[in-house]
């Protein structure tokens, strides 16, 4: 079975992988896509329309790439003509107490930032139990539809030729100095580049090609709730401690809560 040759392979079509489609295939590239499962499908890490956005980092590096993201962000949403990420701003709080160093290194940055005492943001998020240290509200934070985004990274490619191949697992990836060669059940691609995004299935791909760090496995608790009554979207929070909780509200109405 001879190979198709292509400038770019992507496996997995997750928000990384439609990402990467959509970049090569703007730079004028051809690029395949191998999804082993349908859209929209829930084996993987990318579903779901609530996905915290945030700048809130203590290390500088973070700090920047999220802007350099922000501004990504809203090309796609210019370009997709929808938007993707739905403001809330941020809270980070818990006796970790990171939020008075992730303040500093914001400031330096430019970005919009408030630190306050917890009774004051009790008074102004009423609901919330803030516990006895300081409060950081960031007003940039919110949460991303990675659904939609997903959905509308993979037209924009394939409106740029990209070729998008759903039930198509990957069997084998092999490299040589001449490239990679994909092989699903029934076709093979050559290419000079492969981009995996396989997520949980990285390692039987790759695994015998290139050293990998070793995989730690985590239980997370996920709990999702209606708001109450006509509140409005309440900031994303991230709780500092020795258990972190997430919680997010989501376009269709949602509390998203991990730990």
């Amino acid at each position: 079975m001879g190979a198709d040759r292509v400038d770019v392979v992507v496996i997995g079509a997750g928000l990384a992988g439609s990402a990467a489609a959509r970049a090569v295939a703007s730079r004028g590239r051809s690029v395949v896509v191998l999804e082993a499962f349908q859209p929209g499908h829930r084996r993987g890490s990318s579903h779901g329309s609530a996905r915290i956005f945030r700048r809130a980092y203590p290390d500088p590096l973070y700090v920047r790439l999220t802007g350099e993201a922000q501004r990504l962000w809203r090309q796609l949403a210019d370009e997709a003509g929808e938007e993707f990420i739905l403001t809330t701003g941020g809270l980070d709080f818990g006796p970790a107490r990171e939020q008075e160093k992730m303040h500093e290194v914001l400031r330096a940055f430019g970005v919009p930032v408030e630190l306050m005492p917890p009774g004051a943001a009790a008074e102004r998020w009423p609901g919330l139990a803030f516990g006895r240290d300081p409060v950081m509200f960031h007003p940039d934070a919110g949460v991303i539809d990675a659904e939609r985004a997903m959905s509308a990274m993979r037209a924009l490619a394939e409106a740029r030729g990209a070729q998008i191949h759903y039930g198509s697992p990957v069997l084998s990836v092999s490299a040589s100095d001449a490239g990679a060669v994909v092989r699903t059940a029934d076709r093979s691609w050559h290419a000079p580049v492969v981009v995996v995004a396989a997520g949980a299935w990285l390692e039987p791909l790759l695994g015998g090609l290139v050293a990998l760090p070793p995989l730690v496995v985590t239980q997370q608790q996920a709990f999702h709730f209606a708001p109450h009554g006509s509140a409005g979207p309440r900031p994303a929070f991230i709780y500092r401690g020795e258990v972190a909780m997430y919680r997010a509200r989501s376009p269709r109405g949602t509390t998203a809560t991990e730990s």
